[in-house]
């Protein structure tokens, strides 16, 4: 895991918990506070050793897939939450998420997955450095599962939050499926 470090204003969380059943554990995560000057607080997850080589024995040049998101929302009946896949050419695919109370299993198709910024994390001190970075140096057109190195959990105040509104959610797990097209 890669935690923010020093965003300006923001206080974040990541500690983990109890999961939904016996034996399994979340990751809880989020901000607690945005302060007056930070808009946005993001982590990453890496791939766990040999997820790379199980991937590339499943995948076909006729392969499609899903990443599947099992997380449960902690601070209000609904979180945003801003879902990346991240390269190891720098880049990230994502989409946007919502997260409930009662829990969700959120199915995103990889197809739905569009280029977003690298947050730059963890942040350094002082910030003058970029916060993201879109890559632009070799501009992929598609999403290489073969590069895959982890996952982005991007967490954005919105123009209504007040100041020190909490946006937590406990992340079980992160799957990805795949499947064979004919």
């Amino acid at each position: 895991m890669v935690e923010p470090g020093y965003v300006p204003g923001a206080r974040t969380r990541s500690e983990w918990v109890a999961g939904s059943a016996p034996g399994r554990t979340a990751w809880n995560v989020g901000v607690d506070a945005f302060g007056p000057t930070a808009r946005h607080a993001a982590f990453r997850t890496a791939l766990r050793d040999g997820a790379r080589e199980r991937i590339a024995r499943e995948l076909t040049p006729a392969a499609d897939g899903m990443l599947r998101v099992r997380m449960r929302a902690t601070t209000a009946a609904e979180v945003s939450v801003e879902l990346a896949v991240t390269l190891s050419d720098g880049s990230a695919w994502g989409t946007t998420v919502r997260a409930t109370s009662g829990g969700s299993v959120i199915d995103v198709p990889l197809r739905s997955l569009t280029r977003v910024p690298l947050v730059l994390i963890p942040r350094p001190y002082p910030t003058f450095l970029p916060y993201d970075l879109l890559s632009g140096a070799r501009v992929p057109t598609a999403l290489d599962l073969l590069a895959i190195e982890g996952v982005q959990w991007g967490f954005a105040r919105g123009t209504t939050m007040p100041d020190e509104g909490a946006m937590r959610v406990e992340i079980e797990s992160v799957e990805l499926h795949l499947r064979r097209t004919p």
